[in-house]
């Protein structure tokens, strides 16, 4: 809603007349997290160079920034970019277990050392390479995939490819420098930043919360001393997934 309201020209949208609104604390989050990402200049005018195309994507602001910024020749990753705010904008593509295990078990199948957001990319790009539809339905079946949830990752990825032709967002492939596809990642997940502990758990760099890695991410078992992650769920106590 912020973002629609900035790209009509409202500058100052907490005392902006609006009918239902949100509470002047979460405004003011909001606006903060939108300058973080560069999509709001310091005045909370759009940024002409960031801002105004976040706008124009059918995303989350946060993963909309990393996709331009992955279109940006300096990083130049687009092509993979595209594939993870696929996945991070629709549900888990693995089929829910009981026991975590087997389900890890599962993805360390087709598992890249870089960690979860990696792991998926990967993913998509076997799935695609095979071109016999009961191939793919074997490939999803032995990995615990759900084919279903996958189709859908690979038509979001087609619509916003789409979106960045028409906003002459160039697609580049990373040619496996997987840093600066990490680098747009860190860039959208700024405040998901964790550092390992003492006791094997985590310390959010941010606000200092104490953190898990989920016992179904890749890096469960070899815990790196920083990480970032997309999200983190709980209530007792925090759990960290799709981790890089």
């Amino acid at each position: 809603t912020i973002l629609i309201l900035k790209s009509l020209g409202i500058s100052n949208i907490i005392n902006f007349d609006l009918i239902d609104k949100p509470n002047k604390g979460g405004l003011v989050k909001a606006l903060q997290y939108l300058f973080s990402l560069g999509v709001i200049e310091s005045s909370g005018d759009l940024t002409s160079e960031v801002g105004r195309l976040v706008a124009e994507l059918p995303l989350e602001p946060h993963l909309a920034a990393m996709l331009i910024k992955s279109c940006d020749e300096q990083f130049a990753c687009s092509e993979e970019v595209l594939t993870i705010v696929s996945f991070l904008s629709v549900d888990s593509i693995w089929f829910h277990t009981r026991d975590p295990l087997t389900q890890l078990k599962a993805k360390l199948k087709t598992a890249v050392k870089e960690g979860d957001i990696m792991t998926l990319v990967n993913v998509y790009n076997r799935y695609t390479r095979i071109r016999a539809k009961d191939g793919k339905k074997n490939y999803c079946e032995i990995h615990m995939i759900n084919e279903k949830i996958l189709q859908e990752v690979a038509n979001l990825r087609k619509i916003l490819a789409q979106h960045c032709q028409k906003l002459k967002l160039r697609i580049y492939s990373s040619d496996d420098d997987i840093d600066n596809i990490q680098k747009c990642v860190l860039g959208a997940f700024l405040s998901n930043v964790a550092q390992k502990q003492p006791d094997g758990k985590y310390a959010s760099l941010l606000t200092g919360d104490v953190l898990e890695i989920h016992p179904t991410s890749v890096l469960y078992i070899v815990k790196p001393e920083f990480v970032t992650y997309a999200e983190a769920i709980g209530t007792g106590k925090l759990m960290m997934k799709e981790i890089t």
